[in-house]
């Protein structure tokens, strides 16, 4: 809470965007989640002129949607529900699947990091926001990210069927075989933020991938093995994030090789792209040996992305 404050104390004071100065009018602390579930981060969420803003990459992970941040032309591109947002720092147009829309509040660069305006970004994806004055919580409520539900059919003796939805759930365990479903959630939630978090050429940056906080992800993994099924699951995801990393590496270096051909930057961005998508969800696995089958299709997507540019040179050449 300290540091929010200070946070938010600072911004009271100013806020240093690339068009100017943007004064908030508010120093209280403000807390944002999701199906009323607490949403945390180490950026907390401002309100500038009674709108709440929020890092873009803490609110894209908490709803769960893809993203990719173009540094070049300062675009937060993000896709959830087949639904695809596009927003540009400073610029109050911004795009949901190419159509074109305006808001009053531009998304906004506040020490280094992105803000972007939360109602307006919620409401592009179709969900519900609401806030609570009392405790100075905006709340966006979300279906898909709701525990899955099944329906099952049931006959009575009468011969009438009923259909009714239950949840099922294991108490303990999770898809994987001898696998505690809380050791279970936490390497897979590790996984997709990781997956989620590079943007192209800034893989230097990108703060999931420094070796401190590398270590202390796997450190919190070992602590919670408890068998021998679990140790085998959290060895595979310590190779699928070696391979994130890896490739991520690789990306970057494609992009320095070659953003001097035109064209070479939108192909690469492309790949990025559908590579995100093969590593959208980690959740679904059944086994261990599910973590190295995606990576291997992240790895197809960087080598057919390597041909597509070989191509390009072919054309200066």
């Amino acid at each position: 809470m300290k540091k929010n404050t200070f946070f938010a104390l600072i911004c009271s004071a100013f806020i240093a965007a690339s068009a100017g100065v943007v004064c908030a009018d508010d120093v209280s602390p403000v807390t944002l989640s999701v199906n009323e579930a607490a949403v945390e981060g180490d950026k907390a969420p401002v309100i500038i002129n009674n709108v709440t803003y929020v890092p873009f990459r803490i609110l894209f992970d908490a709803l769960e949607a893809e993203y990719s941040w173009d540094n070049e032309n300062k675009c937060i591109t993000a896709e959830k529900n087949d639904i695809v947002v596009k927003l540009w720092i400073n610029n109050k147009e911004y795009h949901v699947n190419d159509e074109e829309k305006y808001t009053e509040n531009a998304p906004l660069i506040i020490d280094g990091s992105t803000y972007i305006p939360v109602r307006t970004v919620a409401e592009a994806f179709k969900l519900e926001i609401s806030w609570n004055d009392a405790s100075r919580n905006v709340n966006i409520s979300d279906d898909s990210i709701t525990t899955q539900t099944t329906t099952e059919s049931t006959t009575e003796s009468t011969t009438k069927e009923t259909t009714e939805t239950t949840t099922k759930r294991d108490p303990n365990m999770s898809p994987v075989d001898g696998v505690n479903k809380n050791i279970f959630k936490k390497v897979t939630d590790d996984l997709a933020k990781s997956a989620k978090s590079y943007t192209l050429g800034d893989f230097d940056n990108c703060a999931r991938f420094k070796k401190a906080a590398i270590d202390k992800m796997y450190e919190t993994w070992d602590s919670m093995v408890k068998t021998p099924e679990e140790e085998r699951f959290v060895s595979a995801a310590k190779s699928a994030h070696s391979s994130l990393e890896s490739a991520y590496r690789g990306f970057d270096s494609t992009y320095d090789n070659n953003k001097k051909y035109s064209g070479a930057a939108n192909i690469i961005r492309d790949y990025l792209n559908k590579a995100r998508m093969t590593v959208r969800s980690f959740s679904d696995i059944k086994e261990s040996g599910d973590l190295s089958a995606k990576i291997s299709a992240f790895r197809d997507a960087y080598a057919d992305m390597n041909d597509d540019l070989s191509k390009l040179r072919g054309r200066y050449e």
